[in-house]
């Protein structure tokens, strides 16, 4: 790309001295004379929450909010627990609390296909009487 009066400004170095004039130029662009200015659209924070958190009454939206329950501390209780192990040890017993955890998930899983079977077997067997 060649130099354009209108893109290219030349400063010349050691024009003090006119007639020894040498000439070692460097290409300035020049910026454009209004730059645009662009609004950037920020997601409400309502897109963040819950689909139900705006429906809820203010009493049960501070409850959620401020929840520090037995459990809550539970965890807390366990994370600093975790945090006194050497790693080997942290990796190990984070292993057996997840396996504990998924072997409940899986017995609440049981029990309410169980749960649900019956209540459909039972209200099968009354529309068929």
């Amino acid at each position: 790309m060649g130099p354009d009066n209108n893109t290219f400004q030349y400063n010349i170095e050691n024009s003090e001295d006119v007639e020894d004039i040498k000439y070692f130029t460097t290409p300035v662009e020049i910026p454009s004379a209004s730059p645009e200015f662009r609004t950037i659209k920020r997601p409400s924070i309502s897109n963040y929450a819950h689909p139900s958190y705006d429906t809820l009454d203010v009493e049960k939206r501070a409850k959620l909010e401020n929840r520090d329950d037995d459990l809550d501390c539970f965890g807390k209780y366990v994370t600093s627990s975790l945090r006194t192990l050497n790693t080997k040890n942290c990796i190990l017993a984070q292993d057996e609390i997840q396996s504990v955890l998924s072997r409940y998930k899986i017995r609440n899983l049981y029990k309410r296909r169980n749960s649900t079977h019956r209540k459909e077997s039972c209200s099968s067997d009354s529309d068929g009487q």
